[in-house]
């Protein structure tokens, strides 16, 4: 993350979400192929966006403080 933010903070997070979905994605065909049910309850979503949401808001922090334009502000040499 910290290399690839200094291209582009966007770039560097679009590139972290494809990497998250298409692990989860790959364990979940794995899963399922095996013949196990998931069961997510209804009252477990809330929780799990909200997880979701924390961690895009981690690695955009992360990305944001790695950024050679975000250094340049905070300590402008």
């Amino acid at each position: 993350m910290d290399q690839a933010s200094d291209g582009g903070i966007r770039w560097a997070l679009l590139t972290a979400r494809l990497s998250a979905v298409s692990i989860v994605a790959a364990i979940v065909v794995l899963v399922l192929a095996a013949g196990t049910r998931l069961a997510v309850r209804r009252a477990d979503l809330p929780v799990i966006g909200l997880i979701g949401l924390l961690i895009v808001a981690a690695d955009t922090l992360y990305a944001l403080e790695r950024s050679t334009t975000f250094r340049r502000y905070r300590d402008p040499r």
